[in-house]
């Protein structure tokens, strides 16, 4: 995230953008997909959320990398067979204590 004239924001802008976020972009936790979808029209439609726009900043985007998108897609598994055993761990220890085995 840069500033309109490609600075790292100081302290107090980018405590701004981050209220607007969490106001705009993500509704204070209430109305939080229809935040979604209003941030996502402004920014298909034209380019920009408005909480950027209010704070004068510009987020930069870059490619992710193979080993990115490698490490993304393991870690995704990963934490996918955690819960799962985890649930079946859980399964049979509730039936121990309840006397099913």
């Amino acid at each position: 995230m840069r500033t309109n004239v490609s600075e790292i924001p100081d302290f107090k802008r980018a405590l701004k953008r981050s209220i607007l976020v969490w106001i705009l972009g993500m509704g204070l936790g209430i109305f939080t997909t229809i935040s979604y979808i209003f941030g996502y029209y402004e920014l298909t439609r034209k380019g920009i959320t408005l909480w950027d726009r209010i704070s004068e900043c510009n987020v930069e985007y870059e490619k992710m990398s193979e080993n990115r998108r490698i490490a993304a897609v393991l870690t995704v598994i990963g934490l996918g067979v955690a819960y799962f055993s985890l649930v079946i761990v859980n399964g049979v220890l509730y039936l121990i204590n309840a006397g099913g085995l």
